[in-house]
């Protein structure tokens, strides 16, 4: 992506601030393969957008929301949150012409590094189960 070119990505696929054109620039990258998609606000309507590269190609759908906040493609299958959706075409097509497998890379972001801590060490707690009370037991 250009220096002068500013948009905030989160999770590694929702771009704000980024127009179509730029967003099919960004996916027709050699590093991206098929499957690799992201997800951004549309200009013409407040709608987002999600976008996957198949074999050179651009498919766009539509991410529509519901008065009560859920989020669908296909209205026979709606989502609490966009990471809901991201995780469950991850898994499966289901209407969509490919499985997301990654997010679109960025050529020349290197995500940061975080330096490693000491590890933390947790001790199995003991239990008398005497002492239990039954209501504090979960099933």
């Amino acid at each position: 992506m250009p220096r002068d070119y500013i948009a905030k990505v989160y999770n590694r696929w929702l771009f704000k601030g980024i127009n179509r054109e730029k967003a099919e620039e960004l996916l027709l990258m050699s590093s991206n393969r098929t499957g690799s998609f992201l997800i951004r606000e549309s200009e013409t309507r407040r709608v987002r957008r999600s976008y996957q590269v198949t074999r050179d190609s651009i498919k766009h759908y539509r991410i529509n929301q519901l008065e009560n906040g859920w989020l669908y493609i296909s209205p026979r299958l709606t989502f609490p949150t966009l990471q809901d959706m991201v995780d469950y075409y991850s898994e499966i097509s289901d209407g969509i012409c490919c499985v997301l497998k990654d997010p679109c890379i960025i050529q020349g972001f290197i995500p940061p590094v975080i330096p490693l801590s000491q590890p933390i060490i947790v001790r199995k707690p003991t239990l008398n189960w005497r002492e239990l009370d039954g209501s504090v037991l979960l099933f």
